[in-house]
């Protein structure tokens, strides 16, 4: 290990990688910034990492341990202690899930207060094992870094090409799982992202990301929008299914509104909600419904004024609402496509384009998150890929003949 003269990179790296365990960052280019120079993002591969963190006996011995810890009644130590892993099957019962705990954070790597301010500031990822002892968890040694990107460039970027390969990553660790030291495949990977579990974070995020306070715009919106929309409506219904949701009973303008614009656009009230019973517990729902892979908010309840509602995502049950309405539920519902990068379901695309567009003011000028389908070619008769426009035709029109209607409401 000791050298009189000082190492080149190479016999650096080698020295590294001989005794530490060393995994080397991966440069992700991600091309031209607004100055025209390459730009690129490190990224240290979170597979190998966890390969390198398993070869040392106290974490596997931590991580076989981390269950028979003995909970206190009424005290709050650790994630283990809470709800969210009591109500979680697979981190619950599956001893050999491992509890992945992503944070997110930037740094100035110069004076904050000088000329360099903001120019040089780093967003960077770090991982840390949740089944590590509590104060292991959050000590310094214990933390892996992730990602490094510089801020400009994330935000000249976007997230979904700055954390690509990251993302990818965590799929394929949850669909495969690891080797490690231990001999044993590690699968169905928990990853638990800071704004994952609670409401408050799903907003926060989405408004880091688009600078919108969904939960806010939403509510303003469908307070100043609901009762113009419900009367287009009335004065002009457009299908037999808008008829039959007038005629019923609901008398919470946000879930008319909502249940109109469904049946408008023909969308199964499922494509987007689901209704259970009023007393079920996350493992409940996740055990009673087949939770499809998009985002799903679900009711407690037969009808859509309950208000116990959940979020699920890929499957997963992934928070519980904090604020019992169904307005609170559908901006968390909403924010979980961006948040997570994930694109609207066609069962309810329109609906959700709809809601975007009309209700949050987003409005780019190219890209859809409506997924690409396929359609009957009417030159050819051949089944073609359906053209990816940047507002939906049947959105467009609705939007266009709303603003008529309110101009002379």
């Amino acid at each position: 290990m000791c050298n009189t003269h000082a190492l080149h990179t190479d016999k650096r790296r080698k020295s590294f990688k001989a005794n530490f365990k060393y995994v080397e960052p991966v440069p992700i280019c991600l091309g031209k910034n607004e100055s025209g120079k390459e730009s690129f993002a490190q990224y240290i591969p979170i597979k190998q990492s966890l390969e390198a963190l398993f070869c040392c006996k106290s974490v596997i011995e931590q991580h076989k341990n981390s269950r028979s810890t003995i909970k206190t009644n009424d005290v709050l130590s650790d994630v283990w202690d809470g709800s969210n892993v009591d109500d979680n099957v697979l981190l619950k019962d599956d001893t050999d899930s491992l509890a992945l705990i992503l944070y997110e954070d930037a740094f100035e790597v110069a004076n904050p207060l000088g000329s360099g301010k903001k120019k040089h500031k780093i967003l960077a990822v770090y991982m840390t094992l949740g089944n590590l002892l509590p104060y292991c968890q959050s000590g310094i040694d214990h933390m892996q870094l992730v990602l490094l990107c510089k801020e400009q460039d994330f935000k000249f970027f976007g997230q979904d090409l700055v954390f690509a390969t990251l993302v990818q990553d965590l799929k394929d660790l949850e669909e495969n799982g690891v080797l490690l030291a231990d001999g044993k495949v590690h699968k169905d990977i928990r990853t638990k992202w800071p704004y994952l579990f609670a409401q408050r974070h799903i907003y926060g995020h989405f408004e880091m990301l688009t600078d919108k306070k969904v939960l806010r715009l939403l509510e303003s919106s469908i307070q100043e929008s609901g009762p113009k929309i419900v009367q287009f409506f009335k004065e002009k219904p457009t299908n037999e299914d808008v008829r039959n949701t007038l005629s019923s009973d609901q008398n919470d303008v946000a879930a008319m509104v909502l249940q109109l614009l469904l049946a408008h656009f023909k969308e199964k009230l499922d494509g987007l909600i689901l209704l259970t019973d009023e007393f079920a517990t996350p493992s409940d729902v996740q055990q009673a419904l087949p939770l499809p892979e998009s985002p799903r908010l679900i009711i407690l309840g037969q009808s859509l004024s309950n208000q116990r509602l959940m979020l699920s995502v890929e499957g997963q049950v992934v928070c519980e609402g904090e604020q019992p309405n169904i307005v609170s539920g559908l901006a968390a519902l909403f924010a979980s496509f961006y948040n997570f990068n994930l694109q609207y379901q066609k069962e309810a695309a329109c609906s959700l384009e709809f809601i975007q567009r009309r209700f949050l003011d987003i409005n780019p000028e190219r890209g859809s998150k409506a997924k690409k389908g396929k359609v009957t070619s009417k030159k050819t008769g051949q089944i073609v890929q359906k053209k990816n426009t940047t507002v939906h035709p049947q959105v467009s029109s609705l939007l266009r003949k709303l603003t008529d209607f309110e101009w002379n409401f």
